[in-house]
């Protein structure tokens, strides 16, 4: 997927400079910051969007959808350690969301830290409806077991990551 223009065409004004405008006359109107995070997202640009949606998560209190977007951004922007301590913060007082699962089970992973990725994808695994599993959460799953020494059952998980690969 290709990233998507943001900005207007033929000297129009684009919706990223709307925003920009909106903060300059409003720079504490924390909605701005979130919906501009949401544009850089459209746009690829993951960068930008976990940089105004940290400034959203100043402004707001700590929403928890917006801490969830911000843990997902820093997982996209490969900050690994920050989507970490965001989920750890997080996870206790939003236990309902098992995205936050796969994301904290990924992210340790790419940290190194196995152990507590296995008890992640574990988790994640036992909530997860089978039909919205992907190819990547199985292909996690096999290289935590495999991390952890269970490289017998590290290989099925592995199988069913190539048979779900499309």
């Amino acid at each position: 997927m290709r990233a998507r223009n943001i900005q207007g065409k033929d000297g129009e004004k684009g919706a990223l400079e709307y925003y920009k405008e909106a903060i300059e006359l409003s720079p504490d109107f924390a909605p701005a910051y979130r919906a501009l995070g949401d544009l850089y997202a459209l746009a690829q640009k993951f960068q930008d969007a976990k940089d105004n949606y940290s400034k959203y998560l100043q402004l707001s209190k700590g929403n928890i959808s917006a801490k969830r977007r911000y843990a997902a951004f820093m997982y996209k922007t490969k900050d690994y350690g920050g989507a970490i301590k965001q989920l750890e913060e997080l996870m206790p007082v939003d236990t309902s969301y098992n995205i936050n699962n796969r994301l904290a089970a990924y992210s340790y992973f790419e940290t190194k830290v196995y152990d507590k990725g296995l008890v992640s994808i574990e988790k994640f695994f036992a909530r997860q409806p089978e039909n919205k599993l992907i190819a990547s959460d199985f292909a996690y799953y096999g290289k935590l077991l495999s991390a952890n020494g269970k490289d017998s059952i590290a290989v099925d998980k592995l199988k069913a990551a190539i048979e779900r690969d499309t």
